[in-house]
């Protein structure tokens, strides 16, 4: 089937965005989580709201009460091998 002009980049713009929504991704938002020194929050997940669900399950509600705000800020999103480290503070 033959698609031209405005459909054709349509379709192929829907189907780009489908295949990289079903495509884990690494999200991270970092200094977040603030005692003495600052946090990093990460999860895999195929979109924002699943990685969110992720971190959710893994945190205590008062942990998630007091820190939830912070996750409505935009992650770093990787989409390719990557590799980066953090020092520890103290």
């Amino acid at each position: 089937m033959y698609m031209h002009g405005k459909t054709a980049h349509i379709q192929s713009t829907m189907k780009n965005n489908f295949i990289m929504k079903k495509k884990l991704k690494l999200f991270v938002w970092e200094g977040i989580r603030r005692d003495y020194t600052a946090g990093i929050d990460f999860a895999m997940a195929y979109d924002i709201e699943e990685a969110r669900q992720k971190i959710k399950e893994q945190s205590d509600d008062w942990e998630w009460k007091a820190y939830k705000g912070e996750l409505m800020d935009e992650p770093k999103v990787y989409y390719n091998p990557f590799g980066t480290w953090i020092s520890g503070g103290g």
